[in-house]
This record gives C-alpha cells, structure tokens and sequence, in this order.
C-alpha cells in the first residue's frame, strides 16, 4: 500500500473547545487506507479489473469522502463551534 502524505498536527489552542485527537487519527486512518487501496486499482488497466474490484472503487470513493467529511464536521464543530448541514456546507464553510 502506498503512504500518503496525510499528518495529523498537533494540537493547537482552540477556542475553548477540544479536537479530539483519536478522531482525527482514525479519519486520517480510513482516508489513508482508502486512497493506498484507490491507488493499488488504478493502477491497473480498467480492463484488468474484476467483476468485484470495479464497484470497490466507488465504495472506496464513498468511504473516502465520508471520512474527509466526517475529519471536516468534527473540526469545524470543535476548533470553531460551527455547524454544517451538509458535506459541501462543511467543506466551504470557513472558506467564505
């Protein structure tokens, strides 16, 4: 499986509110698993995929951006007491 360059920082001061680092590390953990296996297919032909390997790219797509979105509603609820109703809500919110 390939790394990915994927670090968890250390705790910085917050606005009273805590990260919980165990979240952030077992996020950080999925999206690396699963972007390691994403590579591991792609780098095979699509015509060399199996029957089963093909829907597993998407499952690992999905699990991908839940865990992305998931490190996202955590940090932004923790670090910045705010809230997001939806995953792109989350990924933009401090971006305005």
């Amino acid at each position: 499986m390939r790394a990915v360059g994927i670090k968890v920082p250390p705790p910085a001061p917050s606005r009273g509110l805590v990260v919980d680092r165990d979240v952030v590390e077992a996020r950080v953990r999925k999206i690396r698993d699963a972007v390691g296996l994403l590579g591991e297919l792609t780098a095979k032909g699509f015509g060399e995929l199996s029957l089963h390997e093909r829907p597993s790219m998407r499952y690992l797509v999905i699990q991908l951006v839940e865990a992305a979105a998931g490190l996202c509603v955590h940090s932004l609820a923790e670090e910045f007491g705010e809230k997001a109703e939806n995953y792109p809500g989350c990924f933009s919110a401090r971006c305005t």
